[in-house]
C-alpha cells in the first residue's frame, strides 16, 4: 500500500519534529547500492564473455587464447587473479599454461594453491572438487567457509575472498580449470554462476577448434599410423635438403624401401598385425638414423629415409647397410607373433641421379622396383635402368594397341 511504502521509505517525525526512524531509507539505499554493484559485476562479466568470443575467432593457437583469455579476464571482468591450469588425466598433476592479475600474487599462486605436490587427486579445495566433479565450484568467503585448500590462510592475507573454478572440458574431458580470484565476499550466485560456466564452454570450444585444426594440419604432412611424415611432407624435406647440398656443394642420398611379402602377411595374419609390423619398423628406422624428421611413410608398405651428407656412391651403401637394412636384422614382434621379414632398397643420389626432389623420387623409385625383380637388397638408379624401364613402357603400350 501507499502508506506502507511511505513508512518504509520516509522517515517518521515524533510529535516534537525529531526523526525516530531512518531504518527504512537506510535500508532502501543498501539495496540499491547492492543492486548498482551486482549489475556492474554481470556488466562486466558480459564483457569478458564478448572478448573472448572475439579472440576465439581471430586466435588460432592454443597457448595465446588462453593468454588472451586472462587478460580480458582481468581488465575486463575485474577479477583480480586468474589462473588457467592443465590437468594430466592420469596423473592428476596441476601446470600453470596462463594466468593474469599481480605478478606477486601469480607466483605464489602458481607454487601454493594446491599444495607442494600440486596434485588434485590428494587434495580437497575448490580446484580439486572442480576437476574431480567436472563442474564448476566456488567459495564466497573464504574467511568464514570450510577449509577448501592448503593457501587458504594465504590468499586471504592477500586480501582475496571469493574463488571460482570452472572446468574447461574440450571435446568432453577435462582439458583443465580457469580459476577466478576475486577481493569482493558474495560474489557468485546462480546468474553469476550461469554466465561464467556459459564462459568456460566458449573456451573449452575455442580450445576444441584449435585442437581440430592442429590435427587436420598434423593429418596433411603426417602419416596417421606411425606419425612420420607423408608424401607431402617428403618433397618438402627434401627440398630444403636439397638446397643445403646445392649451397654447401655437398652430396645426398634419398631412399626407398619396400617391405617384402607384405600383402601377405595382411592378408594371413590380418591387418592389425601388418599395422603393428610398421610402426615396429618406423621405430627402428628412427632410431637407427638418429633423426625421425628424415623418415617418411608413403604407401602401404613403402618407407624413404633421406641420407645427408653421404660422399659418394660406396658411403652411401655403407649406410644403408647401417642404418636401413640392419633394422631387419632381429625378428619383428607385432602382437606377440615372431616375424622374420626383409626389405628391398632404392638408391638415387643427389646430385648425380637428379636436382629436385620429384626426379629423385622417381628414381629411386625405379631402382626399388629393379631391385625387387632382380632380388637384391639395395640397387642405385642408373641411367640405363630407366631407359629400359621406358622401353618395356612402350612396348606394352604398343601391344595393347596391337591386341
Amino acid at each position: 500500500s501507499v502508506r506502507n511504502v511511505r513508512e518504509r521509505t520516509f522517515p517518521v517525525r515524533n510529535a516534537t519534529g525529531q526523526i525516530y526512524r531512518i531504518a527504512g531509507v537506510a535500508e532502501d539505499i543498501t539495496e540499491r547500492k547492492t543492486q548498482d554493484e551486482k549489475i556492474a559485476r554481470l556488466t562486466r562479466i558480459y564483457a569478458v564473455l564478448s572478448g573472448i568470443n572475439s579472440a576465439i575467432v581471430r586466435i588460432h593457437d592454443r597457448k595465446d587464447l588462453l593468454n588472451e583469455a586472462c587478460r580480458i579476464a582481468v581488465e575486463h571482468g575485474g577479477f583480480e587473479l586468474v589462473l588457467m591450469l592443465k590437468i594430466e588425466p592420469v596423473s592428476m598433476q596441476v601446470t600453470p599454461m596462463s594466468w593474469g592479475g599481480a605478478a606477486a600474487d601469480v607466483e605464489f599462486a602458481k607454487q601454493k594453491m594446491l599444495g607442494p605436490e600440486n596434485n588434485v587427486a590428494t587434495q580437497t579445495g575448490t580446484v580439486a572438487q572442480s576437476v574431480r566433479q567436472c563442474r564448476p565450484v566456488y567459495c564466497n568467503d573464504l574467511g568464514k567457509e570450510p577449509e577448501i585448500g592448503l593457501a587458504r590462510s594465504e590468499m586471504l592475507l592477500r586480501g582475496y575472498r571469493s574463488v571460482i573454478s570452472l572446468p574447461l572440458m574440450p571435446g568432453g574431458e577435462c582439458f583443465g580449470v580457469m580459476v577466478l580470484y576475486t577481493k569482493e565476499p558474495d560474489v557468485f550466485d546462480d546468474l553469476e554462476l550461469r554466465l561464467l560456466t556459459e564462459l568456460a564452454g566458449d573456451i573449452s570450444f575455442g580450445l576444441e577448434f584449435i585442437s581440430k585444426e592442429e590435427q587436420a594440419i598434423f593429418l596433411a604432412y603426417h602419416d596417421p599410423l606411425t606419425g612420420h611424415g607423408n608424401r607431402a611432407m617428403l618433397h618438402e624435406r627434401m627440398g630444403l635438403f636439397v638446397d643445403e647440398a646445392a649451397r654447401e656443394g655437398g652430396h645426398l642420398a634419398l631412399i626407398l624401401l619396400d617391405v617384402d611379402r607384405f600383402k601377405t602377411i595382411n592378408s594371413t595374419l590380418g591387418r592389425t598385425v601388418g599395422d603393428m609390423l610398421l610402426c615396429q619398423l618406423a621405430e627402428r628406422l628412427a632410431k637407427s638414423t638418429g633423426d625421425p624428421a628424415r623418415i617418411a611413410r608413403l604407401g602401404s608398405d613403402q618407407f624413404t629415409v633421406i641420407l645427408p651428407g653421404v660422399r659418394d656412391a660406396n658411403h652411401a651403401a655403407r649406410l644403408v647397410e647401417e642404418q636401413v637394412l640392419s633394422c631387419f636384422n632381429e625378428p619383428f614382434r607385432p602382437n606377440d607373433q615372431e616375424l622374420r621379414i626383409g626389405g628391398k632398397v632404392g638408391i638415387a643420389l643427389y646430385p648425380e641421379d637428379g636436382a629436385d626432389a620429384e626426379t629423385l623420387f622417381h628414381n629411386a623409385e625405379a631402382a626399388v622396383k629393379r631391385a625387387k625383380n632382380s632380388g637384391d637388397r639395395y640397387l642405385f638408379y642408373t641411367q640405363e635402368m630407366t631407359e629400359k624401364v621406358a622401353q618395356n613402357l612402350t612396348l606394352e603400350n604398343e601391344l595393347r594397341r596391337a591386341l
